[in-house]
């Protein structure tokens, strides 16, 4: 498997600029100049600008460019995607695997990003996670979170607008909902409408509580994972650049990690850069 789909979408792909344009316009542009007072960038040019520099194989001034655009308060699947490209290429592949995963909670369907995530994290010993975990995080992760919450709210509406209807189509105040309930051309559209509402409903809670204990990559090799947060504490397993791990709690300049298979360690904060 190859990067060449990556770099050919990069240029000539045009839904993931309009796309990526598109979440320029509804981004709030107000703080990224709050925090660079008297400096207005161009972001269609700079992210034009990145990619032709990524094309042209200056992958440092690509990555530049791109972060530049983070810096300023936008983002974007398709920005973190690019992003995770550049620093592939760069033969960085703790920063690739970060950036891929900052993407897929924006676009976690595009084929192109499990592709490229899947190819980076080749040779990434992150130890084999339980069917049960492994199965409970691809659920969680299936949608964007803001997919989720609109879902939700679509359904919520729909089935507060189906009992209106339901009501007030009775024609008959002292019947109670149950018995209307009964007739059958309600039935369907109420059970089918109440069940989706949950669905999404326990999607989006099983997603915030899951993102409550933050997710971090293993950004440098050389990592190691110890029984106690102090330099000449024992090794308990080694960190591969690209691994993906759970903060679970930090102290004094150590992250108290969770690996996907479950094995628990601390590692020094420098290596960890968090999702």
């Amino acid at each position: 498997m190859s990067l060449s789909r990556p770099d050919h979408r990069l240029p000539v792909k045009t839904c993931a600029v309009l796309l990526f344009l598109l979440v320029l316009l509804v981004l709030p542009s107000r703080a990224g100049a709050e925090e660079n007072p008297g400096r207005v960038i161009n972001p269609q040019a700079l992210f034009y600008q990145a990619n032709s520099l990524y094309e042209e194989g200056r992958y440092e001034e690509a990555a530049a460019a791109y972060r530049q655009l983070l810096d300023h308060g936008y983002e974007s699947g398709n920005l973190y995607f690019n992003l995770g490209n550049t620093y592939f290429r760069m033969g960085r592949t703790g920063w690739a695997v970060l950036y891929y995963e900052k993407a897929k909670r924006l676009i976690p369907r595009d084929a192109d990003l499990r592709a490229n995530l899947g190819y980076a994290l080749e040779g990434v010993e992150e130890g084999t996670p339980s069917w049960q975990r492994e199965f409970y995080q691809n659920l969680v992760n299936f949608f964007p979170q803001g997919h989720l919450v609109l879902m939700t709210s679509f359904f919520f509406a729909l089935l507060i607008a189906i009992i209106i209807v339901m009501l007030l189509a009775n024609g008959h105040p002292d019947i109670s909902f149950a018995s209307v309930l009964q007739q059958s051309r309600w039935r369907v559209p109420f059970y089918l409408c109440g069940f989706l509402f949950l669905l999404f409903l326990t999607l989006a809670g099983l997603q915030y509580f899951d993102r409550l204990t933050p997710s971090g990559v293993v950004v440098e090799a050389g990592g190691v994972a110890r029984y106690e947060p102090a330099p000449e504490a024992t090794v308990h397993f080694n960190l591969d650049e690209g691994s993906r791990v759970k903060i679970t709690g930090e102290k004094d300049g150590w992250y108290l990690i969770t690996r996907r298979d479950g094995r628990r360690g601390w590692v020094e904060k420098r290596y960890i850069e968090e999702i």
